[in-house]
C-alpha cells in the first residue's frame, strides 16, 4: 500500500480485517457474495448502496472480482472524449491496463460527473 503525495490518497490494495468496525460493508458484501465459504483468490471491488454513491445501482453490498469486470473496447484516451464516453455509462469509472502490469483508474467524479 502506498500514498500519493499529489492527491493525498492511498494507492494499492488493502487487506480487510473483519473485526474492525470500518469494514462492516466489506463483511456484509462478503456474506452476500459468498455465504457458503471463501471466495477464490484474487482482488475484488466492493459495491453497494453505501459505496461511492452506488454507481452500479446495487441493492446489496457485494464483491465483484476484478478479473470478472466488464471490458470495453476502443475507449477514448483524450480528456474531452473520455469525459463524453463516461457520461453515457452507469459505472464508477474505468481501469486502464498496461501490458507491463501497471494499471490506472479514472473515475467519473474526476471529470466532475456523477453516475448516469
Amino acid at each position: 500500500m502506498g500514498f500519493d503525495s499529489n492527491t493525498e490518497k492511498r494507492v494499492g490494495w488493502i487487506e480487510i480485517d473483519p473485526s474492525e468496525k470500518e469494514n462492516k460493508w466489506h463483511v456484509e458484501g462478503l456474506k452476500f457474495t459468498s455465504p457458503d465459504g471463501p471466495l477464490p483468490d484474487g482482488t475484488y471491488e466492493l459495491v453497494g448502496p453505501k459505496i461511492q454513491g452506488n454507481p452500479e445501482n446495487s441493492k446489496h453490498h457485494g464483491l465483484i472480482m476484478h478479473a470478472c469486470a466488464e471490458e470495453y473496447e476502443n475507449v477514448p484516451r483524450s480528456f474531452s472524449e473520455l469525459r463524453e464516453w463516461l457520461k453515457g455509462k452507469d459505472i464508477e469509472g474505468i481501469v486502464f491496463h498496461h501490458p507491463d502490469g501497471r494499471m490506472g483508474k479514472i473515475k467519473k467524479r474526476d471529470f466532475g460527473q456523477k453516475r448516469a
